[in-house]
């Protein structure tokens, strides 16, 4: 298997991947997010690489608290469908005992 070649600033770096169009695509999302962040800031390459990292891990993590907050919301909105589905079983239940 042939490796991808992946750039970032002055650097190459070899890769043995099976997706390499997708690892490709998020490499070049990845340089372009360091050099639209900290372009004016005279930083080293990994120090600038560092906070990319950090600001995409914050980005995840608050995704991932509004998705929780989205389901939690989604699981009431069933659990309240289910007790009126329930609660009008029981009425039919109730009609048809009389």
């Amino acid at each position: 298997m042939k490796p991808i070649i992946l750039k970032f600033r002055n650097h190459e770096i070899p890769i043995y991947c099976n997706e390499k169009e997708k690892v490709l695509e998020l490499s070049e999302k990845l340089n372009k997010k360091v050099d639209e962040s900290y372009q004016s800031q005279q930083l080293s390459d990994i120090k600038k690489l560092y906070l990319t990292t950090l600001s995409i891990l914050e980005e995840l993590e608050t995704a991932k608290a509004a998705l929780v907050e989205l389901h939690q919301k989604d699981d009431k909105v069933l659990a309240d469908s289910l007790s009126d589905i329930t609660q009008q079983i029981r009425s039919l239940v109730n009609t048809l005992e009389q």
